[in-house]
């Protein structure tokens, strides 16, 4: 946009299932880090199609070492339905889907056709814990989660998500503070998302 030229600004309303979106991510976060720091490491992608069966035993060997407990696997299972409530949200929000769009490094037609996997891929290794400061939270633990995005088996879009706990006034947005995006075949195709207020509702 031109310097001297004002965006014109749009709004919308909607109602949200705050059940799912309350499940939040700083708890995946920390058992990722915590599996990570203990010498487990092993990406975990988010999908709409069950995985393979080797796939399953291999990580289940896994989290059993890891010691995942039966409320780790639960906090991991909540991850998916707060992430489409929040990707439902990102939907209806004016002017955002053709920003994605305009960013995402879509696949060829053919893909469509014969493409694999669609979902979020992430990456405990490279997560981290970091202080709420800058979202004016110090104190707060906040996490930063880098993913990378696939649709039919392409990658589409990378970034990260700057997760914190989804208690009020954050619930509705399911703690997420921030969201960088950026074309993996054009870096300087680049967005970034940011919680600019939040205020609890007036009884």
């Amino acid at each position: 946009m031109a310097r001297g030229v004002s965006a014109r600004e749009r709004s919308a309303r909607l109602a949200v299932k705050t059940d799912f979106l309350g499940a939040g991510f700083d708890r995946n976060c920390a058992i990722a880090l915590r599996l990570h720091e203990a010498g487990f490491n092993f990406p975990y992608l988010l999908a709409g199609s069950p995985f393979p069966a080797d796939r399953v035993v291999r990580d289940a060997a896994t989290a059993q070492a890891g010691g995942l407990t039966l409320a780790d696997e639960k906090a991991i299972a909540a991850t998916g339905p707060a992430l489409s409530e929040f990707l439902e949200i990102a939907r209806h929000t004016p002017g955002l889907k053709e920003l994605v769009v305009k960013i995402s490094d879509l696949p060829p037609l053919t893909g469509w056709i014969t493409g694999g996997t669609t979902g979020f891929l992430f990456d405990p290794p490279g997560m981290a814990r970091l202080d709420g400061a800058p979202w004016a939270l110090p104190g707060t633990t906040v996490y930063r989660a880098p993913f990378r995005y696939f649709l039919k088996g392409a990658p589409v879009m990378k970034g990260a998500f700057f997760f914190a706990a989804p208690r009020p006034p954050l619930l509705t947005c399911a703690g997420i503070l921030a969201l960088v995006i950026e074309s993996p075949k054009h870096p300087e195709k680049a967005l970034e998302l940011r919680v600019l207020a939040a205020r609890r509702q007036a009884n």
